[in-house]
């Protein structure tokens, strides 16, 4: 999986991946995580020369008639200034996020000088990077060791397919598991916010200042939730119904015994989430069931591509994770 990373860190705790530098503490400022996450170069933009093909197909730069090159109007590259890797090929009007930009937007939007920086890092030769704020509001749940914690995750693309994002997320520190509260809840709650490549980006601050104040609101309220699951006992035959609902066989007469055997190894892989120290704390309770179903959507089930892993755990929203809060809920009431 380490062919997309590039660079980056992580407090403490082992990053998604695996890869990155584990420091003791957090930086002082974005200037000091900049640093720590290898992100100490700059995007630039570069004129694209107009292409022509010659009277023998072979292609030449065109130029004006006094052999300047000529320059596409409609288009522009992308690129690392430090390695000259071209990120992308966009239109005239993508405006570039920086490199120094991402402190900028954090301390505007979370409205505080210091912020604690979790990890930041950047994927694919800076064609996608992320910095990570931890908010420090950590609740713990029922008997919970270990504490959730809201946090703000500001991703940028510089490969022109998509805009900058902050998105409110909460993660358990032992695993790094996230459970975004509004796929949790099944629906989206708008707390969080897209910044486009254009120029007025910069004017639209204030709006996501606004939006992101939201994330403290919905995070309480998915407080309220997990404390509400914690509460609801939950006993074997309702761990079985809920480990077979959560991972079902297709209809009898459909599926190869192969099928069957791999359904079977994900539900033993299932179960053993049990064990681990994330969530030992809280089994036997409907969150339990809760936690143990997000672990294993975000960092137990099979993945293509390193990319893919980012983006399922920490920023597309997952009807799989709406569907595990469903059943555990649905499993505290099926009789033993």
């Amino acid at each position: 999986m380490s062919h997309l990373w590039d660079s980056g860190f992580s407090v403490r705790q082992p990053a998604w991946h695996g890869l990155a530098t584990i420091t003791d503490d957090h930086p002082s400022d974005w200037a000091q995580a900049r640093e720590w996450a290898g992100l100490n170069w700059e995007v630039i933009e570069r004129d694209l020369p107009v292409i022509r093909w010659d009277a023998s197909g072979q292609p030449e730069i065109a130029t004006r008639p006094n052999g300047q090159p000529l320059v596409d109007p409609d288009h522009k590259a992308i690129i690392r200034d430090d390695t000259g890797a071209k990120l992308a090929y966009v239109n005239r009007s993508y405006e570039i996020i920086s490199m120094a930009d991402f402190g900028r937007i954090f301390e505007f939007v979370l409205d505080e000088p210091a912020v604690r920086y979790e990890t930041a890092g950047s994927l694919d030769e800076g064609r996608i990077v992320w910095a990570l704020a931890y908010l420090d509001e950590p609740i713990h749940i029922g008997g919970e060791d270990s504490p959730t914690m809201p946090y703000l995750l500001l991703l940028s693309r510089h490969d022109g397919t998509g805009a900058a994002q902050l998105i409110p997320t909460s993660i358990r520190v032992i695993c790094a598991n996230t459970a975004r509260m509004a796929e949790l809840q099944g629906e989206r709650t708008g707390a969080g916010y897209t910044f486009r490549h254009t120029k007025n980006w910069r004017d639209r601050a204030i709006e996501a200042r606004n939006a992101i104040q939201g994330a403290r609101t919905e995070f309480a309220a998915y407080a309220r939730l997990s404390e509400d699951l914690y509460g609801l006992k939950i006993n074997q035959a309702q761990m079985d119904w809920f480990v077979e609902q959560f991972l079902p066989y297709p209809p009898e007469g459909t599926f190869t015994d192969r099928v069957r055997s791999n359904i079977d190894s994900a539900r033993d892989r299932l179960r053993l989430l049990t064990h681990e120290p994330t969530t030992h704390d809280v089994n036997g309770t409907a969150y339990g069931l809760l936690a143990m179903g997000i672990e294993y959507l975000d960092h137990v089930r099979p993945f293509k591509t390193p990319a893919s892993y980012f983006g399922r755990s920490m920023i597309r929203p997952e009807a799989q994770k709406a569907r595990v809060l469903s059943l555990a809920r649905d499993a505290a009431s099926v009789r033993a």
